[in-house]
């Protein structure tokens, strides 16, 4: 009698320990789902707050690029680095994907300056001449 009675015991424990664990899963998966969803929307904030100074030109553009995205500029160091704060700066628009207009229009500088400038950061990171800067520096 005592057997019966402690397997119903153990039984009915055992099937609410599992209800409460499947339950617990689903609450991990939402709150999951939720920090996603709120990390996603605050990196939006931060990416459209850098991508305004960069229209100013702001003098905190790279500052705030760099704590919007501190691995791309520690991963261009280890390209090369002698790399200036403005090259840096140089590679975040690009990492926004200005295009050379936009980059020359919210620098205040002349076209063809931007197409020599992307020229000479091809030689300075050793990117090849068919390689397309903007999706090279995506991979870094």
């Amino acid at each position: 009698m005592i057997g019966i009675l402690s397997f119903i015991v153990f039984s009915v424990s055992g099937a609410s320990i599992w209800k409460n664990i499947q339950y617990l899963k689903r609450k991990k998966r939402t709150l999951k789902r939720e920090t996603d969803t709120l990390k996603d929307k605050v990196y939006k904030k931060k990416r459209e707050e850098v991508i305004e100074l960069a229209k100013k030109n702001d003098s905190s553009f790279l500052m705030k690029f760099k704590e919007m995205d501190p691995e791309f500029i520690s991963r261009l160091f280890i390209l090369n680095p002698d790399l200036e704060n403005s090259e840096l700066a140089f590679c975040a628009l690009l990492k926004l994907r200005f295009t050379s207009k936009e980059i020359a229009d919210y620098t205040f500088v002349q076209h063809k300056s931007i197409q020599q400038k992307k020229y000479r950061l091809r030689k300075k990171l050793n990117i090849e001449g068919d390689m397309d800067i903007y999706e090279f520096l995506d991979r870094v």
